[in-house]
């Protein structure tokens, strides 16, 4: 057998070095390096030189492999460590989210609550609000319709008297003797007259009517009808009954209340162009369209609204 260094042959009985290393060689003792120091140090040697360089350098390579491996690991924890931290950062904020959304679904029903119950208000309101528009129009047709009456009986308290318009108003004048003349003059009767009075002024440039009352009677009514029957048969001016010089037209009339002339004049200005024919009979304000056509009563200011159409 030879040595497995020194390739010479080894003496049977001479003292050998068995490698318990990977080459599994026999050397002479002192063809490996250093083992009669470490004999001599009392070091047990298991392994020839190039096995124990073998193993010093596996040995690096996995102290290397570890390191490696260790600083792979180091690596890999810190990295958890991080992923970690970004849980407990997402974490808390998943919790901050939960609670803001707690929040806002409180809110959410509160306002629901709120937006129903102020539905439920409005739908009451609405109910309230129609029935106090149907209440208003209510008021408003029986007020409409109490002013109508009030006006009516109004101008019954008048249905005895006429006013006579366009005489002049002379100097120390004798009213009664005027309308007695204008009686004569168109053929109608004065012995039912129970008072004669001018009117006060209105305006500078007109001249005030005369105020004629008959009796209060049936009588004093049939010659008041008389007198409005009569009026159309004579044209007369001023001058015809006063003797004066003007010459305004003379005009018989109804003694109208304040309301009714105010329809009058409403209703001849808005159906002008309308209705050929507008005019009061018994304190009736009346309209026509031509001659052929039915009389339409107008009781108020909205009955000229819905005649305009």
């Amino acid at each position: 057998m030879d040595c497995q260094n020194c390739k010479k042959p080894l003496s049977k009985r001479g003292p050998h070095f068995k490698c318990g290393g990977i080459c599994q060689g026999t050397f002479h003792k002192a063809c490996v390096k250093g083992l009669a120091a470490e004999i001599k140090a009392g070091i047990v040697r298991t392994h020839c030189n190039n096995c124990d360089d073998a193993a010093d350098f596996e040995q690096e390579d996995k102290m290397e492999d570890a390191e490696q491996f260790s600083s792979s690991n180091n690596n890999v924890l810190k990295d958890i460590n991080r992923k970690i931290g970004m849980i407990k950062d997402v974490k808390i904020q998943l919790i901050s989210l939960t609670q803001s959304i707690d929040f806002l679904s409180e809110k959410y029903e509160l306002l629901l609550t709120e937006h129903t119950k102020t539905k439920s208000d409005v739908v009451r309101l609405d109910k309230n609000i129609t029935q106090l528009t149907n209440k208003c129009t209510y008021l408003e047709k029986c007020n409409g319709a109490l002013e109508e009456k009030i006006m009516d009986i109004e101008q019954k308290t008048r249905r005895h008297n006429l006013q006579i318009v366009g005489v002049e108003c002379m100097p120390d004048e004798k009213v009664s003797e005027l309308v007695k003349k204008l009686g004569d003059l168109i053929g109608a009767t004065t012995n039912h007259i129970s008072s004669v009075n001018r009117m006060p002024e209105r305006s500078k440039n007109k001249t005030a009517s005369i105020l004629v009352r008959f009796n209060n009677d049936e009588l004093g009514y049939a010659a008041r009808e008389d007198w409005m029957s009569r009026r159309h048969a004579v044209s007369l001016d001023s001058s015809a009954v006063t003797g004066g010089s003007a010459t305004h037209r003379i005009y018989v009339n109804e003694d109208l209340t304040r309301d009714i002339r105010n329809l009058l004049w409403k209703a001849k200005t808005e159906l002008k162009g309308i209705y050929q024919y507008v005019w009061v009979r018994h304190g009736r304000v009346q309209a026509k369209k031509d001659a052929e056509g039915r009389p339409i009563w107008i009781r108020s200011e909205s009955d000229i609204s819905e005649l305009k159409g």
